[in-house]
């Protein structure tokens, strides 16, 4: 494996063990006891609006600098 073969690999796995770890702390708060499941549900919606806000900020800027770059 090259060098950077390597760091995709480690980038997938770490990427896939985030992921599962966001899906399944909910569901265990919510089995637990320790939360209801709107408040679960509203604090995905809330994390996907974030995220959503996030990335459209992102290709904004990377539009701005391309622009720039392109002139």
């Amino acid at each position: 494996f090259s060098l950077l073969v390597l760091e995709e690999v480690i980038e997938k796995v770490v990427n896939k063990r985030i992921q599962n770890k966001c899906k399944i702390t909910g569901l265990w708060l919510i089995y637990d006891g320790r939360h209801w499941a709107l408040d679960v549900i509203g604090g995905y919606l809330y994390g996907l609006v974030f995220l959503f806000m996030l990335i459209m900020g992102y290709e904004f800027v990377k539009s701005i600098i391309t622009a720039k770059h392109l002139r």
